[in-house]
């Protein structure tokens, strides 16, 4: 049996056709019997680790259980330090594995705080206007 051309096309494309029709039908099944849903249980606090610094009494990484917030872990650390910024921290977030937490000091912010906001012009500042800026910070 001698097929043309047109029939050996015609026949790859019938094949290819019915192929794509058999596998979209194949993979489209929603029997729902054919596979399980394996639901992981996060309500059970696990094991984490996470790092500490700044003005507590013992910066560090510390094992903690993952439902614990930062108030815990600053607990664990032995407290602040008295020049710690409580109130630039959200004590209350959630702790996840490897968080970095860095207690601020208010020392910092007031130094921060005292910097001159104004701005100067580098091109076109006189010699005393830089040694003022620099002076300042």
């Amino acid at each position: 049996m001698d097929m043309s051309r047109k029939e050996k096309i015609g026949l790859i494309v019938f094949a290819l056709i019915v192929l794509c029709i058999s596998s979209i039908k194949f993979y489209s099944k929603n029997d729902s019997n054919e596979f399980t849903v394996y639901k992981s249980d996060n309500s059970q606090p696990h094991t984490i680790k996470v790092y500490i610094c700044g003005e507590v009494k013992n910066p560090g990484v510390y094992k903690i259980e993952s439902d614990k917030r930062i108030v815990d872990l600053v607990e664990m650390a032995g407290g602040i330090t008295e020049n710690a910024d409580i109130n630039n921290i959200n004590l209350a977030l959630k702790l996840k594995d490897e968080d970095y937490i860095k207690i601020p000091s208010k020392n910092l912010n007031n130094i921060n705080n005292n910097q001159s906001d104004t701005k100067i012009n580098i091109n076109t500042a006189t010699v005393e206007e830089l040694k003022k800026t620099t002076k300042s910070r």
